[in-house]
């Protein structure tokens, strides 16, 4: 779990780095220079979960293709929740930003350990 967290968070510097590159130096939109970086950031994160998360021996073209799922419906959920809690029960943007801080890495874990990396040594 340990390892998982560290990915985590170590991606989460790489997309946040990215993105302040490509919006300061490279003179992109914020949308254009963040979706620029979570794609990067996704690619880092497949490649470091793949090797030191799991440490899977699974072919590029099984894992690649479900990774790139997971990490949709990681990104739906996370647009999901915030619309759901804020505009359809009023709550307060803090507690959707916490709620989706707790609950995308969860199910993130149990996708990524039970259907995208499955063949660990």
């Amino acid at each position: 779990m340990a390892k998982f967290g560290a990915v985590g968070i170590s991606a989460t510097l790489v997309y946040a780095g990215l993105a302040f590159i490509f919006a300061g130096v490279q003179d992109l939109s914020a949308i254009a220079a963040s979706l620029l970086a979570y794609g990067c950031a996704a690619i880092y994160s497949y490649f470091a979960h793949k090797t030191v998360t799991f440490m899977s021996r699974g072919r590029h073209t099984r894992e690649g293709p479900r990774f790139v799922i997971a990490t949709a419906i990681g990104f739906a959920i996370a647009s999901l929740i915030p619309f759901v809690l804020v505009q359809g029960f009023g709550m307060n943007e803090v507690l959707s930003i916490i709620t989706v801080s707790a609950t995308v890495p969860a199910i993130n874990w149990v996708v990524l350990s039970r259907w995208v990396f499955v063949d660990r040594d």
